[in-house]
């Protein structure tokens, strides 16, 4: 299935905007945000080493090994369209 842009940009940033409103849901100070928050980022990742051949997560989060530039402009325009 072919995504657009905006489809792929909300795709990507969904995980974060639940795992923000947990955060930010649950009264644990500081540094229980800063674990929540990273309890989001660390399952995208688990998600995508569980399946590496996942076309889906492909688009989502780019191989940082094959081209670094590339998937950080990727991933930084999919930042920018969740702060828009």
């Amino acid at each position: 299935m072919a995504y657009t842009e905006d489809e792929l940009a909300l795709l990507a940033t969904t995980p974060q905007l639940i795992g923000s409103a947990v955060a930010a849901a649950a009264s644990s100070g500081l540094i229980g945000t800063g674990k929540e928050l990273f309890a989001t980022a660390s399952s995208v990742m688990k998600g995508v080493k569980t399946f590496p051949n996942n076309a889906l997560l492909k688009q989502l989060v780019p191989d940082g090994s094959a081209n670094r530039q590339q998937a950080m402009g990727q991933m930084k325009k999919f930042r920018d369209w969740g702060l828009a």
